[in-house]
């Protein structure tokens, strides 16, 4: 399944590290926020464009995956168009091959 890079990097975080995607998710999170901080601090001297909605997002996005995760158990139910989806792009390449 295709992914934009920030959720690639989570999900090679979560299979590498063995960690849950809510967890992963947290840790990348909070990581670029405080890097935000830090890149604010050296090049403006003090904070810009991290509020307060920021560093929730930061701390919340990746509970809320890690919740409705449990609430709707959709994991195989993904997977299984992922399987779906790869088999398109497959049989789409092979057919521009052919062409």
């Amino acid at each position: 399944m295709l992914k934009v890079p920030t959720d690639g990097l989570t999900n090679a975080v979560s299979v590498r590290f063995s960690l849950s995607l809510g967890m992963a998710k947290n840790l990348q999170d909070l990581t670029f926020c405080l890097l935000g901080v830090l890149l604010s601090w050296i090049f403006f001297g003090g904070l810009r464009g991290v509020g307060l909605g920021t560093v929730l997002s930061a701390l919340l996005v990746g509970r809320f995956i890690a919740l409705f995760k449990k609430i709707l158990p959709l994991g195989e139910y993904f997977e299984q168009l992922a399987e779906k989806d790869d088999e398109l792009v497959v049989n789409s390449e092979l057919l521009a091959r052919t062409e």
